[in-house]
């Protein structure tokens, strides 16, 4: 007990690192939350909204959630970030209801597949990221529940099948409103390999037809958001969330495109610090049934391998398949060498001391740096005295707009022509330009103050001044302050 209340205030200690010293970061969080903000203020629950236009990358899930927290006291980024939180709290919990279900007679094994899924550094750090994958995880866990409700393994509870395979529906729609198709990567492959790990053989016939119209139900009911929403959004919006972005990131990702072999050493720092404690290792036969470890195999081998053939990789799109990982780790830490509770428990602290020091040291060392609410505020002024404001430098992902709460959009010119265009058509209007903090100085004082972000620093001007300056350059000259656009 000593050491469980030990682990929850190292954690809640964590947290606090994040909740009330580091800002929102550029571009993720901004994005997501701006997206949730103008949602909110336009009373959009249907189609996502960045910037005043339809926003295709992300289902409505997650934005829906924070919508609803906020409706009683407004926007607030705490909320948002206590439901992240949640979020994984329920990952841990129904973890622990997983391994119950797949090996009831392993009394321990819940508590200790918890302690490793809440012990992991991975858990620890995105738990105070806004992300979509903790809440993807909730979702899949349930499907995953499901399934094993429908098909049970030898030696577990009798099948039900009915609420089984509706559970098994319920999860993978809120799965696929989290986060689109990405989810069948963490839930088709147990399902489809049930044969295997739960040693069924009878009704075969009656298993698979039941799997079939429980995946069927499922997408019924992303799809109960995604027709009306690709119809009131417009054809490319539409084109965008049926089918446009996934294939573009399975073969081609529009961003974070890595190696395929990005994962192999990223799983494991993810599983720390259990990889690197020497009792995992120790050889020794496995008490517990061998459907569990067959069920984790059958989630984490084919997910590690789809997810590295997608173009677009990020750590943190890992996060579906960790249960199962952890499931496995706890398996063989319940060897017949009867590990206590306790000292896995006290293992476990070294995560959140971890995420503590790490969070603590970014909040304070780099976080702080990254702050764009200056620039706007500033932004929010111009906007309220009717002025327009384009940004240029950088591509707007909603840098500004949860921060100060706009309500109109930012101009964002694609290349050189759109930007002088705009500074033609705008003399009076507010530029926002982004430039690298250790280039060129300016050739005039900008009449708005310098906001400093990371390695890059932003220079307000008024349209008609920058383009008396001949910005932006018509060539790329030695020492230009031009940015790249």
């Amino acid at each position: 007990m000593k050491t469980a209340r030990i682990f929850a205030f190292a954690w809640a200690a964590a947290l606090a690192a994040v909740w009330l010293l580091r800002p929102p970061l550029t571009p993720d969080e901004l994005r997501y939350l701006s997206v949730a903000w103008e949602m909110h203020d336009g009373n959009a629950w249907l189609v996502p909204l960045l910037n005043g236009e339809a926003y295709a990358h992300k289902p409505p899930l997650m934005f829906w959630l924070w919508r609803i927290a906020w409706l009683p006291f407004g926007p607030s980024l705490l909320a948002a970030r206590a439901l992240q939180a949640v979020a994984a709290l329920l990952t841990i919990g129904l973890t622990a209801r997983l391994a119950r279900a797949l090996a009831p007679e392993s009394p321990r094994l819940p508590r200790v597949a918890a302690l490793v899924l809440g012990g992991s550094f991975a858990v620890q750090v995105y738990s105070g990221f806004l992300a979509f994958d903790l809440w993807l995880s909730v979702g899949v866990l349930i499907a995953w529940l499901g399934l094993v409700r429908a098909v049970p393994p030898p030696g577990g509870t009798a099948p039900a099948p009915l609420s089984g395979w509706s559970w098994f529906a319920l999860g993978l729609g809120a799965a696929l409103l989290t986060k689109g198709p990405a989810a069948l990567l963490a839930i088709l492959p147990p399902a489809l390999l049930h044969p295997w790990w739960s040693g069924a053989r009878e009704r075969a016939g009656a298993r698979w037809l039941g799997l079939a119209a429980a995946a069927l139900a499922g997408s019924a009911i992303a799809l109960a958001w995604a027709l009306p929403a690709a119809s009131a959004g417009g054809a490319e919006y539409g084109n965008a969330i049926l089918w446009g972005q996934t294939a573009g990131r399975v073969r081609d990702s529009f961003a974070h495109a890595q190696p395929l072999w990005f994962y192999l050493p990223v799983l494991p720092a993810m599983l720390m610090p259990w990889m690197v404690w020497p009792r995992l290792w120790r050889r020794g036969s496995i008490a517990t049934p061998r459907a569990i470890s067959r069920f984790a195999l059958a989630v984490v081998l084919p997910g590690l391998i789809a997810f590295s053939v997608i173009s677009g990789k990020q750590p943190h799109y890992l996060l579906p398949l960790l249960p199962a990982a952890a499931l496995l780790i706890a398996v063989r830490l319940l060897r017949e060498s009867h590990e206590p509770p306790a000292r896995i428990a006290r293992w476990a602290l070294a995560a959140p001391l971890l995420a503590l020091f790490v969070n603590l040291g970014f909040s304070l060392g780099w976080g702080t740096r990254w702050t764009l609410q200056p620039a706007a505020d500033a932004v929010a002024n111009a906007q309220r005295e009717g002025r327009e404001v384009a940004l240029f430098g950088m591509a707007y992902h909603g840098q500004f707009h949860f921060l100060s709460r706009l309500r109109a959009p930012i101009a964002d010119p694609p290349g050189a022509i759109g930007m002088r265009n705009w500074l033609r058509e705008h003399p009076e209007g507010l530029v926002a330009l982004v430039e690298p903090r250790d280039g060129a100085e300016a050739q005039a004082a900008s009449e708005q103050p310098v906001f400093e972000f990371g390695t890059r620093r932003l220079r307000l001007w008024r349209a008609a001044d920058l383009a008396a300056l001949g910005f932006p350059p018509k060539t790329r000259t030695a020492g230009s302050a031009e940015p790249a656009v």
